[in-house]
């Protein structure tokens, strides 16, 4: 009986050997900030870039909306995410799983942003004088209607009657405050200094530091293993390597939890 069943053993470990080695598929799905074709260009350099480094296969998930992309987290159906700070708050705080990798550094190589509400010249000078409406990103962009609330209760100005109308993209909004059909439109300052050149534009007010963008695990369906050289690559790619890159290309630096903490201290600005 034993030589009988010892070819089908054989077969079961050969088997077993090609699956342990198998690439492992990452399913990753980047913030949209930008038109869908442009932001998953955007990120194929770097994921080809970790493919080969750690001999796992990236497949992007596009998913449009950010309420949509922190469900499908949290539901297991993505295991690597890109979130700013808000994204990453509302995450953390019902799925402990939501793991911090690296924060994207930003141009200027710092690990925090800001976001800015501008107009054209001939518009509000100041927070005072802002009627409204106002153009804004998604609804749980961290420069949507958070940081705007959060701006407006400076001078005891209610979002709600003020008025604002998300969009899908930063430039979407932007777009929009160009034509008139908004006041003002608030946008993550790296962003809006891309589009201001050759704009007749005006800063009114700028939020406080938040923390940069951050590279999310789902330790639910990644092992610890990989996470932690995930982080160990992106942590020690060469000035070469990050030359070669769209998104990323300014570095990465560790996540220090405390440092996430800050949007805390103004839920009560968190859109329902």
């Amino acid at each position: 009986m034993r030589g009988k069943f010892t070819p089908f053993i054989v077969l079961f470990f050969l088997f077993s050997s090609v699956l342990v080695h198998a690439k492992q598929v990452v399913r990753f799905s980047p913030l949209p900030v930008k038109p869908k074709e442009e932001l998953i260009a955007s990120y194929l350099p770097l994921l080809n870039l970790l493919e080969r480094k750690l001999g796992a296969k990236f497949e992007i998930v596009y998913i449009g909306d950010y309420n949509q992309l922190i469900e499908s987290f949290i539901s297991g159906r993505t295991d690597l995410v890109v979130f700013g700070p808000l994204p990453y708050h509302i995450a953390r705080k019902r799925y402990p799983n939501a793991h911090p990798v690296v924060f994207f550094r930003e141009p200027d190589g710092t690990t925090s942003y800001s976001c800015i509400l501008l107009t054209l010249k001939s518009g509000p000078k100041n927070l005072r004088e802002l009627k409204g409406p106002v153009a804004t990103p998604q609804r749980l962009s961290t420069c949507g209607p958070f940081s705007l609330s959060l701006l407006l209760s400076k001078e005891k100005k209610d979002i709600n009657k003020i008025g604002y109308q998300p969009f899908e993209t930063h430039r979407e909004a932007f777009e929009a405050m160009l034509r008139g059909d908004y006041q003002a439109v608030i946008l993550k300052k790296s962003v809006a200094e891309s589009y201001m050149k050759g704009f007749p534009l005006h800063i009114i007010a700028e939020s406080p530091q938040w923390p940069a963008f951050l590279l999310v695990a789902n330790s639910k369906t990644l092992k610890k293993g990989f996470i932690e050289s995930l982080r160990s690559v992106l942590l020690s790619l060469s000035s070469e390597e990050l030359k070669g890159l769209a998104e990323g290309k300014h570095g990465f630096a560790p996540v220090k939890e405390d440092e996430l903490e800050v949007i805390r201290r103004y839920e009560t600005h968190i859109p329902n």
